[in-house]
């Protein structure tokens, strides 16, 4: 794959006062040695602010996205180290962006859409993804073991959305899959005529229950569950606690309060587990919103940055307020394709995986039914623009315990035989978990302490898994 990278990072100049630069790589072509340019935002203030504030008959997104490529052109080596993404017959490019503590300004531009003057639109007329990158120190595997199956929640609790259409196109992605991969799903909806039908679908592979009241009961039951993928539906909000708003089950009886999710409980409820994250929630990937206390703080990070920081290795969410009808076509189009290419890899007994053509696709998919022409939608409708897939830096690869050997290029941090016992540990914790659940008031008071008491045993052997500090007060101020 053609990869092109973009550093950015703060400067002093010579008379003291801090700016933003940048520096570009391709990796495979060699580039000229070449200063690093300061990044010209004030010049283009008036069109990024014209952007935020867009009108329905403005072309707001053109205009955007040809500053942020002036803004690049500046730079010695853009034309070379685009070259190989942007050549004709060109399939596999992707754009990396990578952004310092310091760079906040930087990072808070609408790269996504950003526009080369012949080749239009990187991501919708190109289907070139632009994904932002979060240094890590370690890349491990992505691993599963082969008696394992692939397991994907998603969370319907937006208030005010009866769920239907978000379900609709969920449904539609995991009956894409071709069988060769086990797949279990738990849909938790906070209307219950939404969980009736789904189960009356009859599908023992999917299943679906009420959303439970409250932080600790709901983070408990996706913790249980331990998915690979995660998808919520809900409200977001941004800021120096960025928060979830998810509609509960409570709901069906009158209830007002939702449940509010902070990073802690996310980390809590993911972080053992989750490999792909989608935040289908307004501003969680938006860090101009964010109420920080100057340059390089931490509240400058969107939650998904922080997440991708703190371990989930991809996590996907919105730069702002999209409808829901585009909601729903970006993460039905996202999940369909970042399922089956899932799934391949797993048949495949493991491999390098790449989800940024899945996420420019679920893009464009956004635009598949404008109310205008594709190409006039693109210039000035934004929400396409919205969608940002953060992801560790360096490769995504996933790798089959106990099916055959490793594939090639893979680098296990952990043996074959450690990897197992934490999978079976996994698989008993939630077979005992279920009982208690859908058995627990039926069973003898001993029982109940036996089990839980073993479900301690399991839970400290998976605690070896260094957990992220938790931060999950809300900050009602």
């Amino acid at each position: 794959m053609s990869v092109t990278r973009i550093r950015f990072d703060r400067a002093i100049g010579h008379d003291m006062t801090e700016y933003t630069q940048f520096h570009i790589e391709a990796p495979g072509i060699a580039l000229r040695d070449a200063p690093r340019p300061p990044l010209q935002i004030a010049a283009h203030k008036a069109v990024f602010d014209a952007f935020d504030a867009a009108g329905p008959d403005d072309d707001v997104v053109r205009a955007a996205g040809d500053a942020l490529w002036t803004c690049l052109s500046v730079h010695r080596n853009t034309e070379e180290a685009f070259r190989p993404i942007l050549s004709n017959g060109a399939t596999d490019g992707a754009l990396r962006l990578a952004f310092s503590d310091l760079a906040g300004d930087a990072k808070a531009l609408p790269w996504e859409a950003l526009r080369e003057t012949q080749a239009g639109f990187l991501c919708f007329d190109r289907r070139i993804p632009i994904l932002r990158e979060v240094e890590t120190e370690t890349t491990p595997d992505l691993q599963i073991a082969h008696t394992d199956t692939l397991r994907f929640l998603a969370v319907i609790g937006a208030r005010g959305d009866d769920g239907q259409g978000e379900w609709a196109r969920l449904h539609r992605a995991l009956r894409s899959l071709d069988g060769k991969v086990k797949v279990r799903a738990l849909i938790l909806a906070s209307r219950q005529d939404l969980e009736d039908e789904i189960n009356a679908i009859g599908d023992p592979q999917i299943q679906a229950e009420t959303i439970p009241h409250g932080a600790d009961a709901l983070v408990a039951r996706i913790e249980r569950f331990g998915p690979h993928v995660a998808h919520l539906f809900c409200h977001g909000y941004a800021g120096a606690q960025s928060v979830l708003e998810i509609e509960d089950g409570s709901v069906n009886y009158g209830g007002t309060q939702p449940t509010w999710l902070m990073r802690g409980d996310l980390l809590r409820a993911l972080s053992a587990k989750a490999w792909l994250v989608v935040l289908n929630a307004c501003s969680l990937a938006d860090v101009a919103g964010a109420e920080d206390g100057g340059l390089g703080t931490p509240e400058t990070a969107s939650l998904c940055e922080d997440l991708v920081q703190s371990g989930i290795p991809v996590v996907v969410g919105m730069r702002g307020p999209m409808l829901a009808e585009y909601a729903h076509a970006f993460g039905g189009a996202f999940h369909e394709r970042a399922l089956k290419a899932l799934g391949h890899a797993i048949a495949q007994g493991g491999g390098e995986l790449d989800l940024g053509a899945c996420f420019s696709e679920a893009c464009c998919a956004i635009l598949a039914n404008p109310p205008l022409p594709p190409m006039l939608a693109a210039a000035r409708i934004r929400d396409w623009t919205f969608p940002v897939m953060t992801l560790r830096s360096g490769p995504l690869r996933i790798r089959v315990i106990g099916g055959g050997a490793a594939p090639a290029g893979a680098a296990p941090d952990e043996d074959e035989a450690t990897l197992l016992a934490r999978e079976e540990a996994i698989g008993e914790r939630e077979v005992l978990a279920d009982m208690l659940d859908t058995r627990g008031d039926m069973l003898p008071d001993d029982a109940v302490r036996e089990i839980r008491a073993r479900i301690a045993e399991l839970e400290a052997q998976l605690s070896a898994r260094a957990r992220p500090a938790e931060d999950t007060a809300l900050d009602e101020a």
